[in-house]
């Protein structure tokens, strides 16, 4: 019993400081140097292969998202939120089932990525506006306050 509590009083301090340093980590500055390494070259792919773009929207309120949203889209289109999982899960499917060696590169960096952004984010929101040119905005809260996106484009007939 001795033993255990003096454990626990010796990893109590190690675990508060490795916690500190992974909270600490996840500033506007280090999401947005992950992002742009996880995502150079990669494209999304529908009907048409766009790249990946990173914003900062600064510290613009969390109900004021939608709104920004449709402000950048002239379609009469409302943003709507999706389950960020959801979209990783369908598009990593379809990748892999393609067999390609090529593709199997791409199943590999689309799930770093989608673990960056499972680990690393306070607050995550996925949304899409548009119809057939679809805006997809991954919406990340930084620890300081600001909004890092992540931005890409489907094109759905």
């Amino acid at each position: 019993m001795i033993r255990s509590i003096s454990l626990t009083l010796f990893l109590l301090p190690l675990f508060n400081c490795l916690l500190a340093l992974t909270t600490s980590s996840m500033n506007t500055i280090t999401i947005r140097k992950s992002l742009t390494t996880l995502t150079e070259g990669l494209t999304y792919s529908s009907e048409s292969d766009y790249p990946f773009e990173i914003l900062d929207w600064g510290k613009l309120k969390e109900a004021a998202i939608k709104e920004h949203i449709a402000g950048l889209h002239a379609t009469s289109s409302a943003p709507e939120q999706v389950p960020v999982d959801a979209f990783f899960k369908k598009y990593i499917h379809n990748l892999e089932l393609s067999g390609d060696p090529d593709m199997n590169k791409l199943v590999l960096r689309y799930k770093k990525l989608r673990d960056f952004l499972a680990d690393k984010s306070l607050h995550i929101q996925l949304w899409r506006c548009g119809k057939i040119q679809v805006g997809i905005y991954f919406v990340v809260s930084s620890q300081d306050g600001n909004l890092v996106v992540l931005k890409t484009t489907a094109i759905e007939t």
